[in-house]
């Protein structure tokens, strides 16, 4: 073997001197990308948590609820920070050291995740240093690395896995509230996020202590308004009672009208027959006149007794299913915003047009449809009207909110006023109908007897034997019934050209029996008979219930031969012929 060159050593050593120093230059180089690298990343995580802090804080500074602001707050940092699931505990009613689920989560929904977190958690408590919520009530943010690992989770049982983060929310040192995120995977914690956390926890505290002084602010002002509120409930009474008087008024004249005029009636037609004998003196003339000025005296009477009411409702003939379109499109704009739809439909048996209390029908509409939207109750709301004869029935399938409420308190008050009634029926799968009803009459044409037979209804033997008396004068063949239901007996079996119909009367009244005969009950062919009013009533409202019972007119007692005769001449023309005043 030969012997190396000394040149070929040195030149190897230096080689290899050379490789050294290239490999220390390389493990210096990476080294210094790693370092550059970690400085980027950490530049840029403090840069995230300092955007992150700043947008939190903006939404704590415009909140007016703490609710809201948490649930932005929760969402914010759970999408930011990778979170899949967060959520926050309130301090239980019982004891505020311990902390309660408050039910509001924030998360995919169809995350399973999320569904075991919130079984596990419902119904749980967190006392001070109990699993994550408690650590975070005594230390502060709080980070658990691996859920199956700890050994202060009681939560692991019902979850695989995961990792958590905590931070409580302060007002100085009062823990208000705790909120936690959590995934179904382990995490390392995030230094930066741990660090603005109880920044965080403050800014979210300032929520709560804001509403906490309008709060407080309020309650200073509650004896004044006690005050307010009784006096208020002290004018109500006062008005219910003053009401509840001229009620009683009302009804007492009317009482009074009729117990007086009905005699009264009685001997003005005496008299008017005895002034048409030929030996009638002077006198005579002179009673009829004075007995002519009592019932017009007891008539003013009635009218200053009855209360003023500039606004009150009187019925008009109007197409109900236009009024309907027109309160639902009322409606339409504030529908807009629910989830509810509305299905109508209308049915007419007869006329299209109708006599009826329109401003209440209206209301009562009104009233309804606002109930919906009160009581938000979510779902389609079906509508059904349907105008018959003598009724509009107006039919609501809607959810049932689970009570009924002041709408549908003074929708009942607004159907009785107006004649009518509701009522409420429970259906299935959480539903319920309210019908109304409400009375109508068809108008729009003049009704008009065939032939001279009319049929006399009152239960006072001297009124029939008297109104008759009138009647045969005017060449009208008379027959008598003492009460509604005899009056459909009797029309059942004979044509009349005229019903002339007291409206107080036993067994059934006039009006009910006026709505019978239009609804076919006496016959189809009697529906368009002409009935009028005789009665003894001159309140406010009766003329128009005659009206809406289907009546055709509201002849008031006392009355005399003159006005009897011109509106029966009014629907019995064939009596015009051959006949005149007596006397």
């Amino acid at each position: 073997m030969s012997e190396q060159h000394p040149a070929d050593a040195e030149l190897r050593r230096q080689l290899a001197r050379a490789e050294a120093r290239l490999k220390r230059e390389r493990a210096a180089r990476r080294e210094s990308e790693d370092i550059a690298e970690a400085t980027l990343r950490r530049l840029y995580l403090r840069q995230a948590d300092v955007d992150l802090l700043s947008q939190v804080t903006s939404i704590a500074n415009s909140a007016q609820e703490f609710e809201s602001a948490f649930l932005d707050a929760m969402v914010l940092i759970r999408r930011a920070s990778q979170w899949q699931v967060a959520h926050y505990f309130l301090p239980a009613k019982d004891d505020p050291t311990v902390m309660v689920s408050s039910g509001v989560w924030s998360g995919e929904p169809d995350d399973p995740f999320l569904d075991e977190l919130r079984s596990a958690t419902s119904g749980m408590r967190f006392p001070p240093g109990s699993g994550i919520p408690g650590e975070a009530y005594l230390q502060g943010a709080t980070w658990e690395e691996d859920i199956a690992a700890s050994r202060n989770f009681p939560r692991q049982q019902w979850l695989t896995g995961g990792s958590a983060f905590a931070f409580p929310i302060l007002i100085g040192k009062e823990v208000v509230a705790v909120m936690e995120f959590l995934r179904s995977s382990p995490r390392r914690p995030q230094q930066g996020l741990l660090e603005i956390a109880d920044v965080i926890g403050i800014q979210l505290g300032r929520v709560v202590e804001r509403a906490r002084a309008r709060q407080s602010e309020s309650g200073h002002r509650t004896s004044l308004q006690d005050v307010v509120a009784q006096r208020t409930a002290d004018l109500i009474a006062a008005r219910n009672r003053a009401e509840a008087q001229s009620d009683a008024r009302s009804t007492l004249f009317s009482t009074v009208s009729h117990d007086l005029q009905t005699p009264l009636h009685a001997a003005l037609a005496d008299i008017e027959a005895a002034a048409s004998a030929p030996d009638s003196g002077e006198h005579l003339a002179r009673a009829v006149s004075h007995l002519i000025e009592l019932g017009q005296r007891i008539r003013a009477l009635v009218e200053l007794a009855a209360p003023t009411d500039a606004n009150a409702d009187h019925p008009r003939v109007v197409d109900l299913s236009r009024v309907l379109d027109d309160v639902i499109a009322a409606h339409d704009a504030a529908r807009r915003h629910r989830d509810t739809s509305l299905d109508v439909a209308v049915v007419f048996a007869q006329s299209d047009e109708v006599l009826v209390d329109v401003e209440r029908f209206r209301r009562i509409i009104y009233t309804l449809l606002a109930g919906r939207l009160i009581e938000q109750s979510a779902g389609p709301v079906r509508i059904r009207l349907e105008v018959r004869a003598t009724w509009a029935d107006l039919t609501l399938d809607e959810p049932d909110p689970g009570s009924e409420g002041t709408t549908l308190g003074l929708a009942r008050q607004l159907a009785h006023a107006a004649g009518g009634e509701i009522c409420v029926h429970a259906l299935p799968d959480r539903r319920r109908r309210i019908e109304v009803r409400i009375p109508v009459a068809v108008q729009g044409r003049h009704r008009r007897g065939i032939g001279r037979r009319i049929l006399l209804v009152d239960d006072i033997a001297v009124t029939r034997q008297i109104s008759a008396a009138m009647l045969t004068r005017m060449g009208a063949v008379v027959d008598t019934a003492e009460n509604g239901q005899q009056a459909l007996d009797v029309l059942r079996e004979h044509e009349y050209a005229l019903v002339l119909m007291d409206l107080r009367m036993p067994i059934m009244g006039g009006l009910e029996a006026s709505r019978l005969i239009r609804a076919g009950e006496a016959g189809g062919e009697r529906c368009d008979v002409p009935v009028v009013a005789l009665t003894a009533h001159s309140a406010p409202g009766d003329a128009d219930r005659s009206l809406l019972a289907g009546m055709d007119a509201h002849l008031t007692k006392p009355f005399t031969y003159d006005e009897l005769r011109a509106t029966v001449l009014l629907y019995v023309p064939e009596l015009a012929e051959g006949t005149s005043r007596p006397g």
